[in-house]
């Protein structure tokens, strides 16, 4: 396995989707939330009764779970090009290496994979394919962790109903590298880097599935196969 790839150039690219887990679902629990929670501040604000306080209790734990979720996803991109596919952050790999290169600090914990980037080139690709229906995304919703362990290079996302799925090779993948889990104990639990295992099984979400079934048709690889 390789850590940190550079980004595909421009003229590889067959296939480019950004904010692939952004499904319309999702835009609408972060904007509908904030809004209904700013007109029921505006309610109390004109009539300050204590006995309406019940009303920020709803819209206000819908913002922050909204707005946290659309935050987590937003990164989320897919690249297919002529030498294989990378998913996750793609593009903000792109930008964090054009403006600063070779920059180095803390690792992240796995649980912010989304913004980062898994990539394999073609000949490490076992099986690919873009699957569709609820079934199926409950069985990738079921895969992205195990007892606990988060598997890496599986992007879930909320309201998700297509995805590109990539049984890899993981001596050619590249991987990006993540903070080694912690079995210490926390009194603050979410301070704990997650455990971790690196899966052979990527998937991430895709708001066109055929476009990407097209595209990895015009990459001359067939789709399952």
């Amino acid at each position: 396995m390789r850590t940190e790839p550079a980004p595909p150039t421009q003229s590889t690219l067959l296939y480019a989707e950004d904010h692939c887990a952004l499904r319309w679902p999702l835009i609408f629990h972060a904007t509908f939330w904030p809004i209904l929670l700013a007109a029921a501040s505006i309610v109390l604000i004109v009539d300050p009764n204590p006995d309406l306080s019940y009303l920020l209790t709803i819209p206000l734990a819908g913002s922050a779970l909204g707005i946290i979720a659309a935050v987590i996803n937003r990164a989320t991109g897919i690249r297919v090009t002529h030498t294989g596919v990378s998913i996750g952050g793609v593009r903000r790999q792109h930008h964090r290496q054009g403006h600063h290169p070779g920059s180095s600090g803390p690792l992240p914990p796995a649980t912010a994979q989304r913004g980062y980037v898994f990539s394999c080139p073609w000949p490490g690709i076992r099986h690919i394919e873009v699957v569709t229906g609820r079934d199926r995304m409950r069985e990738l919703a079921r895969s992205r962790s195990d007892g606990g362990i988060l598997a890496l290079g599986t992007l879930w996302a909320p309201f998700m109903r297509a995805a590109l799925v990539i049984q890899v090779d993981l001596s050619q993948a590249t991987i990006p590298q993540f903070r080694p889990p912690d079995t210490r104990r926390y009194w603050f639990k979410p301070s704990r880097p997650d455990p971790y295992t690196f899966s052979r099984t990527w998937y991430a979400p895709t708001r066109h599935p055929t476009e990407l079934s097209a595209a990895l048709t015009a990459a001359s690889i067939p789709q399952g196969g």
